[in-house]
């Protein structure tokens, strides 16, 4: 969870260039939600509860993937490869 922090308010003190802004939000949004999953999987109280979110879990990691590769090509970046 302190990983996710730091880098949420790193990546808000860095200036971006108004085009970039929503693909930053789109970052931020997504590095959240993932976050709330992985806090909902280690409170989870038995391997079947953390099992059951794994679909969640998968959904926001790739909307997290999908979020930074765009940020990456606004930068000038190659996008990182997805799992599949």
């Amino acid at each position: 969870a302190a990983s996710h922090q730091t880098f949420m308010t790193e990546l808000r003190t860095l200036q971006f260039t108004e085009s970039m802004q929503v693909d930053v939000h789109e970052v931020l949004k997504a590095t959240a939600a993932l976050q709330v999953v992985e806090l909902q999987i280690s409170s989870a109280k038995t391997l079947a509860d953390a099992n059951a979110l794994s679909t969640d879990f998968r959904n926001a990691s790739t909307a997290g993937s999908s979020a930074s590769n765009l940020l990456r090509g606004d930068l000038g970046l190659p996008p990182v490869p997805m799992s599949s």
